[in-house]
């Protein structure tokens, strides 16, 4: 079954997670995200079906498209731990990512507790699991039409867009830093 089958209702919550790399969406190499050619990553959660609410980020230094996949969905776990608060009857988080990679390396989470995206996926899930919220990454093909990713795909190249507004800390171009998620 597809996940835009799914309707939304108070036990589930469904976040569609999409990452946009500067290039090759597919490119593997290449040079990591700079403050003028950003990657941009967007959880969206489904709460009703006519209000969708979302947040999306810049990420500068990303290696590539696949750690900003795997950044998207830790955003949407995250993400997912606050509205759990407000939804006493929340029973599950489903995730749905387009990266099959990404949802390979969770998969193999023990092999990969020294990489701080995964340690947090895995911080995320253990927070809601704490809480009686059962967590699930389920894949869910890109580019097929399905509503919800075919949004989170559009807000991740969107974000790529918006211009990064001076910071206090006097960050310039090069800075190895990921804003939005640190």
């Amino acid at each position: 079954m597809l996940a835009s089958e799914y309707p939304p209702c108070p036990q589930i919550l469904n976040i569609f997670t999409d990452a946009s790399f500067p290039g090759s969406n597919t490119s593997r190499r290449g040079p990591p995200s700079t403050r003028s050619k950003p990657a941009g990553v967007a959880p969206w959660p489904v709460l009703k079906p006519q209000d969708w609410h979302y947040r999306d980020y810049q990420l500068i230094a990303c290696r590539n498209c696949d750690e900003a996949e795997l950044v998207a969905i830790v955003a949407g776990l995250e993400n997912a731990i606050l509205p759990s608060r407000f939804l006493p009857e929340l029973e599950r988080v489903s995730i749905f990512p387009d990266s099959q990679a990404a949802i390979h390396k969770l998969i193999s989470a023990e092999n990969f507790l020294g990489d701080p995206l995964v340690r947090r996926a895995v911080d995320a899930s253990a927070a809601l699991d704490g809480i009686a919220i059962r967590t699930l990454v389920r894949w869910c093909p890109g580019h097929a039409g399905i509503g919800g990713n075919e949004r989170a795909d559009l807000i991740s190249k969107e974000v790529r867009n918006y211009a990064l507004k001076n910071t206090s800390s006097g960050a310039t171009e090069g800075d190895d830093e990921v804003r939005g998620l640190g």
